[in-house]
C-alpha cells in the first residue's frame, strides 16, 4: 500500500509491474513529471528494458493516480486510462508543457542561483508538492547540508531564468528554471559537516 507521501528518490529505480487480468514487468521508476504551472506532480516515465539488448524502446508516462506499491513494486492498474496519451487526456494535460523538475536550476526572485533542484517531497492524494530540497553539488552539500524549501516559498517554474533549454536559432535559447521566495536565502542549511562540527565544538567546550 502506498503511502501519503513520497520524495522522489524513494521511488526512483523501483521495478514497475502492470497489474489486472494479465500481470507483467514494464521496467524502472525514471522520471517524475510536474504540472507546467500548478505545483504538483502529474505522473512519472518508466523506462522500459531494450529489445533483445539492442533495440531502444521510449519510457511511458504514468498517471500518479494510477499506481500502488506492494512490498517495494510499483504496481500501474491497467483497467484504467493510466499509461501514455490517454492518461495525458484523461488528467487533461498537454505532454509537451510538463516538466521534469529534478536538476532543473534554482533560482530566486532576486535572481540568486541557489543551485539545483535536489529531492522533491510530493502528496500521493493530488500529487501537490511539500517542499524539494537544495542540490548545491556533493562538496557544497557535505560542508553545508541541504536547505529544505516549502511549498509556501516554491513559485514555480519560469520561462526566462536559469538553464538554457531549448535552441530557438544558432544564438537563441530559451531558459528555464524553478522559481523560489527569496525568503529561502536566510533558510539555514542543517546536517552537513559545518553542523556536526559545531556540535562536536560545543560539546568539547561544555565537557571543559
Amino acid at each position: 500500500m502506498k503511502k501519503d507521501r513520497y520524495t522522489i528518490r524513494e521511488l526512483k529505480g523501483a521495478r514497475v509491474d502492470q497489474v489486472g487480468k494479465k500481470d507483467h514487468r514494464i521496467g524502472r521508476v525514471h522520471s517524475f513529471v510536474f504540472h507546467p504551472r500548478d505545483l504538483r506532480v502529474v505522473g512519472f516515465t518508466v523506462k522500459r528494458p531494450d529489445v533483445a539488448l539492442m533495440f531502444h524502446r521510449s519510457d511511458i508516462f504514468v498517471a500518479l493516480d494510477s499506481f500502488d506499491v506492494a512490498d517495494g513494486v510499483v504496481c500501474v492498474d491497467e483497467e484504467r486510462a493510466s499509461t501514455g496519451k490517454a492518461a495525458c487526456k484523461r488528467l487533461g494535460v498537454d505532454w509537451d508543457s510538463c516538466i521534469v523538475w529534478q536538476g532543473m536550476a534554482l533560482v530566486a526572485e532576486d535572481g540568486s542561483i541557489l543551485g539545483r533542484v535536489g529531492d522533491v517531497t510530493f502528496d500521493t492524494t493530488d500529487g501537490s508538492v511539500v517542499s524539494l530540497a537544495v542540490d548545491r553539488g556533493a562538496s557544497a552539500q557535505a560542508l553545508l547540508g541541504v536547505t529544505e524549501v516549502p511549498r509556501e516559498l516554491i513559485k514555480g517554474f519560469r520561462i526566462g531564468v536559469g538553464d538554457n533549454l531549448e535552441i530557438c536559432d544558432e544564438e537563441d535559447f530559451i531558459k528555464g528554471g524553478i522559481v523560489v521566495s527569496s525568503e529561502v536565502l536566510s533558510l539555514a542549511p542543517a546536517g552537513g559537516l559545518a553542523e556536526r562540527a559545531g556540535e562536536a565544538s560545543a560539546v568539547a567546550e561544555a565537557k571543559a
